[in-house]
């Protein structure tokens, strides 16, 4: 099992959790950590500064200047069943949650 951890978690409801940590088993979504301080620095668990989303996110539905997790809402992207992998988001405005021209999306199987 892999414990991914970042800045900021957006499960699978659409919920923003600050110091969060995603599960991965065999490459599917399982669960959720809330983060103490402490945390990232455990053996085992990989921290990606940012943003960790569950699944794919298409970066093709985003633009600068969009509001990623409305974007996201709007879209129906947290309807899923199930979630395989995680998307990395850096580069984010993060004071608006806005999407920049220097924000990247990187998949994380």
């Amino acid at each position: 099992m892999r414990k991914l951890a970042s800045n900021y978690i957006l499960n699978h409801q659409g919920e923003l959790c600050n110091k969060g940590c995603i599960l991965l088993d065999n490459g599917e979504v399982v669960g959720y950590v809330g983060l103490s301080e402490s945390v990232p620095e455990e053996h085992g668990v990989e921290f990606y500064g940012g943003m960790l989303i569950p699944g794919r996110v298409d970066g093709k539905c985003l633009s600068a200047g969009c509001n990623l997790i409305m974007t996201l809402l709007s879209q129906g992207y947290f309807n899923a069943k199930e979630y395989r992998g995680v998307t990395h988001v850096s580069q984010l405005d993060w004071s608006a949650m806005e999407v920049t021209e220097h924000t990247t999306l990187t998949y994380i199987a």
